[in-house]
């Protein structure tokens, strides 16, 4: 019994295994058209008969003749993240040479490009330049006087022009810190009111914090802040 039933079960199988190339395939009744594409011709032109108007049968969607002189260069928008620092670089405004730096070294460098204002680029994440300017500012000669992490600012004092004394007129900058990307910060300056520094007094301040966060600063000899606090009162 056990051996009519199998012999049944295959018998049936095989029926509708050839039952379904008789049905679909490149011989069936169905024919597969995958692969007509590879057989296929260009047709001929239609001739029309003499005496006949051809007008009406116009190409619906005519291709226009190409010539070096109606071929216009196209330029294509930029891909890059805007203000990402390939993008920056893209645009000539940071110089390449930051590729070639040691991502695990960190590195500020001053970009001073036509019609903007310099700012630094340092290499390292947000978080990173933050911890790291809280060493460097003092390395540098500035004495940070507030730090607001909420808008990444320091507050900081410049001695320099008094050669470290504290005086009612000393500067007070703000110091603002934000990502161009995952792994590289901006630093700008500006004073205390958010105005633009001249690129003359901006220039070397940057020149000096970029010291600080590089281990190459000579910081200037410091007074105490309550004596500054004195000769404000």
């Amino acid at each position: 019994m056990k051996v009519q039933s199998c012999f049944l079960l295959t018998s049936i199988m095989a029926i509708t295994l050839s039952g379904c190339s008789y049905i679909y395939g490149d011989h069936a009744v169905l024919h597969s058209r995958d692969k007509e594409y590879l057989a296929s011709q260009t047709a001929p032109s239609l001739q029309v008969p003499s005496g006949l108007d051809g007008s009406q049968l116009a190409t619906d969607y005519p291709i226009p003749a190409t010539t070096s002189a109606n071929i216009t260069a196209t330029t294509l928008p930029s891909q890059l993240p805007p203000n990402s620092l390939a993008a920056q670089i893209a645009s000539g405004k940071v110089s390449k040479a930051v590729l070639k730096e040691d991502p695990t070294k960190p590195t500020a460098t001053l970009i001073q490009t036509t019609g903007e204002l310099p700012y630094l680029v340092y290499n390292q994440t947000i978080d990173r330049a933050w911890n790291a300017l809280a060493n460097a500012l003092p390395a540098a000669g500035y004495r940070v006087l507030e730090q607001d992490r909420s808008i990444n600012t320091y507050y900081i004092l410049d001695t320099s022009a008094s050669n470290g004394v504290i005086q009612k007129d000393s500067p007070i900058y703000q110091l603002r810190l934000k990502a161009i990307d995952d792994d590289t910060s901006r630093i700008d300056v500006v004073d205390n009111s958010g105005n633009n520094l001249p690129a003359t007094t901006l220039t070397p301040v940057l020149q000096q914090v970029a010291a600080g966060l590089m281990g190459k600063a000579k910081s200037p000899i410091h007074h105490s802040f309550e004596q500054w606090l004195k000769q404000l009162w």
